[in-house]
């Protein structure tokens, strides 16, 4: 009698232990390469990543991706460097850094192929060249950002050396409205979607990077010399998941 009850009690435990490993098997996701791609932040300009994950292009590929925030693109390139993340979308100057230093870092892809920048003012001025910057003290994303380089470039350009001619504020991501708005600046170099909060709040339009600049890598998707070397297929995987329309 003792055997039948302990066979009665065997019989579903060892269902469910076959059923959990079913279950288990047949979840797609556990067959997923896992991989982080690491960004600033959620923007606008970051779209192609965005569709990516939630058309599923990235599973078509085999690939399960989680995207993390650093809060500035330095971090995000670092997480790369560091493991942490196997891709970072970020501005790819970071890359040219480390290579300037013997360093690591290719960019695989661009996401973002023009100047996403515009100036924008509460003041009554007008900025129709670089030129006008004389003067002025201009908000930009910190140095050596490409945002604050092109910045700089345009000014030279025309004769103007920063800290002579201008002045220019630095501001970390999210935060480059408040110079502005407490009257500290005379313009800030924001992109989409601050440039219509900035709008929004009473500021205008002054001046138009993307009118001055054409084609650039202004956005990249950055990985390690190593690890395109050691995981070739997962990076076209990667990039064709970026690049799928439909």
């Amino acid at each position: 009698m003792k055997k039948v009850n302990i066979l009665i009690v065997s019989i579903p435990i060892l269902a469910f232990i076959i059923v959990g490993a079913l279950v288990i098997n047949n979840n797609p996701s556990s067959n997923l390469e896992k991989v982080t791609i690491n960004q600033v932040g959620d923007f606008v300009l970051y779209l192609p990543l965005y569709v990516a994950k939630d058309k599923g292009f990235f599973e078509q590929q085999g690939l399960e991706v989680s995207i993390a925030n650093s809060g500035g693109d330095d971090k995000s390139f670092a997480a790369v460097l560091s493991g942490e993340a196997q891709f970072a979308q970020g501005d790819p100057t970071f890359v040219a850094i480390s290579k300037e230093k013997g360093g690591p870092g290719k960019v695989v892809a661009t996401v973002v192929n023009k100047a996403p920048f515009w100036l924008v003012s509460t003041k009554n001025i007008t900025i129709d060249s670089a030129s006008d910057f004389e003067g002025k003290k201009i908000v930009t994303y910190l140095a050596p950002s490409t945002a604050y380089t092109l910045t700089v470039k345009l000014a030279q350009d025309k004769g103007l050396e920063v800290g002579e001619d201008y002045q220019i504020i630095q501001s970390q991501f999210g935060s480059e409205l408040g110079p502005l708005f407490s009257g500290e600046a005379d313009a800030t170099l924001t992109l989409p979607p601050t440039v219509q909060e900035a709008v929004d709040k009473g500021a205008k339009i002054i001046f138009s990077y993307p009118q001055e600049f054409g084609d650039m890598a202004v956005t990249g998707l950055t990985t390690t010399d190593e690890y395109i070397s050691e995981n070739p297929e997962t990076v076209h995987k990667v990039v064709r998941a970026y690049i799928k329309k439909h």
